[in-house]
């Protein structure tokens, strides 16, 4: 994994002051790793079913993926005045978006180009962040008027009203 280039990446991103600048970079240079390093993931994703020590061998093929993505999310969220989610949802979120199994549906199993992938992984990115965020709102989606929710308590978002009570 010192191939990919990912502390170099990391350096650029940590540097940016404008979240939609930050999250579409990510884009770029987490495709540039996923896509450089296509042949080793995919030998390690194929080898993992048959692996005696598959979790040992993901963990010392992603741990540095992760915690670089830690550092992106802990920048992104102080950037935010109110982060989308908490810290450690962040880094799962942008995990979601930016690790090798995202990567790997899109390109591999459903064929889509890298670049494609790239402008979808990063759209979808910025729009739940500002969605979540209160800066975007969804059509025909009523607007939470109270305080904003917590969302690792309230695990229905910052744009649904509270359940009914009988």
């Amino acid at each position: 994994m010192t191939a990919s280039g990912h502390e170099e990446a990391v350096a650029r991103l940590l540097v940016l002051t404008d979240p939609r600048e930050l999250v579409r970079e990510l884009a770029a240079a987490t495709r540039h790793g996923n896509e450089g390093q296509f042949l080793v993931h995919e030998a390690i994703r194929k080898a993992l079913p048959a692996h005696e020590q598959a979790e040992e061998l993901w963990e010392r093929a992603t741990g540095e993926y992760r915690k670089a993505l830690r550092d992106v999310a802990a920048h992104l969220d102080a950037l935010t005045a109110r982060p989308a989610a908490s810290g450690e949802e962040t880094v799962h979120l942008l995990w979601f978006w930016s690790g090798p199994s995202g990567w790997g549906t899109l390109v591999v199993e459903d064929g889509w180009s890298w670049e494609r992938a790239e402008r979808f992984l990063s759209r979808t990115a910025i729009a739940h962040a500002l969605l979540t965020a209160g800066r975007l709102h969804a059509p025909g989606v009523r607007r939470h008027s109270g305080p904003a929710p917590d969302p690792v308590r309230d695990r229905r978002g910052a744009d649904c009203p509270p359940p009914a009570t009988s």
